[in-house]
C-alpha cells in the first residue's frame, strides 16, 4: 500500500507544477474552487502549500491504515482520479506546444 500513497503524492506534484505553469503561462485556469484564487494570485506559493498539506494527509492516513479495511479501494479510487486529472494536463500541455 505504500507505492499507492506514493504514486497518489507524485501525482499531486506534478498537477501542482503543471497547474503552476499553466496558470503563469494564462494557457490554463485552477479548476478547484477551493484554491482557484490563491492558485491564479500566488501559484507558486499555493502549489506549495497543496503539496504540503496533501502529504500530510496522505501521512496521516497512512499511519492508520490497518485501521480502515476499505482504504486500498479508496486510495485506487483517488488514484484513478488523479490519473484522469493528469491525462487532462497532458492533453492542454500537448495542445500549447503545438501552438507554439
Amino acid at each position: 500500500m505504500k507505492k499507492l500513497f506514493i504514486a497518489i503524492y507524485i501525482l499531486t506534484v506534478l498537477d501542482a507544477i503543471s497547474t503552476i505553469t499553466g496558470v503563469q503561462l494564462k494557457v490554463v485556469e485552477e479548476a478547484n474552487p477551493f484554491v482557484q484564487a490563491a492558485m491564479t494570485n500566488r501559484p507558486v506559493l499555493t502549489g506549495l502549500v497543496v503539496c504540503l498539506t496533501i502529504g500530510a494527509v496522505l501521512y496521516g492516513i497512512y499511519r492508520i491504515k490497518d485501521r480502515i479495511r476499505w482504504l486500498t479501494y479508496a486510495m485506487g479510487g483517488v488514484l484513478a482520479v488523479k490519473a484522469v486529472i493528469m491525462g487532462l494536463h497532458v492533453g492542454w500541455i500537448t495542445q500549447v506546444l503545438k501552438a507554439l
